[in-house]
């Protein structure tokens, strides 16, 4: 009994790791998506003012869009638009994971990719720390979320 308890001790941790980097994995590519419509929507009309409806990116059919906000799944997921001198950077967040997604792209073509987890939650950090192989948090904010919070997120650059 002490060897399965031992056993399950270790693969449980691994196995809710490997579920969290497939679902953290399904909001990369929907992400680089949204940030490539809004390049193409600054460069070719010019719009600096971002909403879902001024993109051309399809989102799944679970998704309410307001704005520059899209809810998916009965919120359980979901997308921020920003831009911000002459960067365009959304932010998609799973709320089961507490952990978000962020791909943005500069003036100069440059593309910066972060993973934010909530400050207090120990699995969400560690999410952030196995996808970007970092260990160490390289930056503290505050963000915002589809959901209007605002809570202070660890931010973990991709190497």
């Amino acid at each position: 009994m002490l060897i399965i308890g031992i056993l399950a001790a270790i693969a449980l941790p691994q196995y809710q790791l490997a579920v969290d980097k497939a679902r953290y994995s399904a909001l990369m590519p929907v992400t680089k998506a949204i940030a490539e419509a809004q390049i193409r929507a600054v460069v070719l009309g010019g719009n600096s003012e971002m909403s879902f409806d001024s993109l051309d990116v399809g989102l799944p059919g679970s998704c309410t869009v307001e704005g520059n906000t899209a809810s998916c799944d009965n919120a359980t997921w979901g997308c921020y638009l920003h831009t911000n001198n002459n960067k365009v950077y959304p932010r998609c967040s799973d709320e089961r994971l507490h952990a978000s997604y962020y791909y943005a792209v500069d003036s100069a073509g440059a593309v910066h990719r972060i993973c934010y987890a909530l400050e207090e939650d120990a699995r969400a950090n560690r999410l952030c720390q196995a996808v970007t192989g970092r260990k160490t948090r390289n930056v503290r904010e505050k963000i915002h979320t589809f959901t209007g919070a605002f809570p202070f997120m660890n931010g973990y650059y991709f190497k």
